[in-house]
């Protein structure tokens, strides 16, 4: 509380076996104050969290500050939560959220993968696999979330295999998921 970052970003990593992972709630007065300014997780696997990969929250109704932003790109959320209010990215009034390339994966403890809130909350060219699901509203895109198996090479690496739907279908022609360097 009282703490501000104009930046937090996760790339090019593996955070496996944690009780829970970033906490960014604790600005409960709800006067529109936040912890991060930008959240960006890219090209990597987050697996065996006991509850949520982020929990990242702005409340109130102060639009003197209209912020918060969450960038999701070519990441893998496998084994979250170990019961049914968890949730794997547990965002609350945050302005702008964007999930892309990205796969939930057997999750299936949990109830809801993700919230999207409004025309700039945002999930395209994703996967969403035994991982509850995904709470939107009618203004949020939701755009070529599949509900199929990823069809992983091994749950190791969390690569496709070589009939998978994840190959060459992100939004950047890329595979879905995880991208080699």
């Amino acid at each position: 509380k009282g703490t501000f970052a104009d930046v937090i970003k996760v790339s090019n990593s593996v955070l496996r076996n944690c009780e829970r992972g970033f906490n960014l709630s604790y600005e409960k007065d709800d006067a529109g104050k936040y912890n991060a300014e930008k959240i960006i997780f890219e090209n990597s696997l987050f697996t065996d969290f006991k509850q949520w990969v982020l929990h990242y929250y702005r409340g109130g109704n102060d639009e003197s500050t209209l912020g918060g932003n969450l960038h999701v790109n070519h990441c893998v959320f496998a084994n979250i939560g170990s019961r049914d209010k968890d949730w794997v990215l547990l965002n609350k009034g945050i302005v702008t959220v964007k999930i892309e390339n990205s796969v939930f994966y057997d999750n299936s403890n949990i109830q809801y993968a993700a919230r999207l809130q409004g025309k700039d909350n945002g999930m395209y060219n994703s996967v969403v696999y035994n991982s509850g699901e995904v709470k939107i509203n009618s203004k949020a895109p939701y755009e070529n979330v599949m509900a199929k198996n990823p069809d992983f090479a091994d749950t190791k690496s969390y690569m496709p295999g070589k009939k998978s739907p994840l190959l060459n279908a992100g939004t950047d022609g890329k595979n879905i998921g995880l991208i080699t360097p």
